[in-house]
């Protein structure tokens, strides 16, 4: 069984990832995100939560997950800024 102590330290510390990360990918009201935006939230969200209550998953690996995921965002938001292709959505 967990202690308490390491469930406090995981939870913690994919509290503070979750926003960090959310600040590194952009902010927005909730009336400007898109679908993207909205899904990638539900993804990140769970990916920290995830971390935070599963001890199978290791903190690094969910580190590491939620840098990528991030990442990935940052990547898709420059493409689509310089690109006009890919702003369409229809």
């Amino acid at each position: 069984m967990e202690s308490i102590v390491d469930i406090g330290i995981r939870t913690s510390l994919s509290f503070v990832m979750l926003f960090v990360l959310i600040h590194i990918a952009g902010r927005k009201a909730v009336s400007q995100l898109t679908f993207f935006d909205y899904v990638n939230g539900i993804t990140i969200g769970s990916i920290a939560a995830a971390m935070a209550v599963d001890s199978s998953i290791g903190i690094g690996a969910g580190v590491v997950s939620l840098g990528v995921w991030t990442v990935w965002i940052m990547i898709i938001n420059f493409i689509t800024l310089r690109s006009v292709p890919a702003r369409k959505t229809d």
